[in-house]
């Protein structure tokens, strides 16, 4: 039907939401939310790490997602939130293997 190309490779699998929304996350740091027809909705930027693992999508319509810089981010799915303003949370898998809060 259609295709859409970003600036970095993907290594994960992609999210769907129950209104069709495609969630994709890219090593050109990245998180794309696309519409159905393939145009984007919107984006959200992680800094200088790369999506690896697939996002996944809460039952508010939160999107889950990881980077690997070892941090874990929260994003409201109907709009995206700044990186100062997103919920992050950071895991310390080096040390413990255990969320930090």
């Amino acid at each position: 039907k259609w295709q859409f190309t970003t600036g970095g490779h993907i290594r994960s699998a992609t999210a769907i939401s129950s209104d069709g929304t495609l969630y994709i996350g890219s090593y050109d740091h990245i998180l794309y939310a696309l519409n159905p027809n393939g145009t984007v909705k919107w984006t959200y930027h992680a800094g200088t790490a790369e999506y690896e693992p697939s996002p996944a999508i809460g039952p508010d319509g939160t999107i889950y997602t990881g980077v690997n810089d070892f941090t874990f981010h929260a994003i409201a799915g109907d709009k995206p939130l700044s990186s100062a303003a997103c919920p992050k949370f950071r895991c310390d898998l080096h040390n413990t293997g255990r969320p930090q809060w």
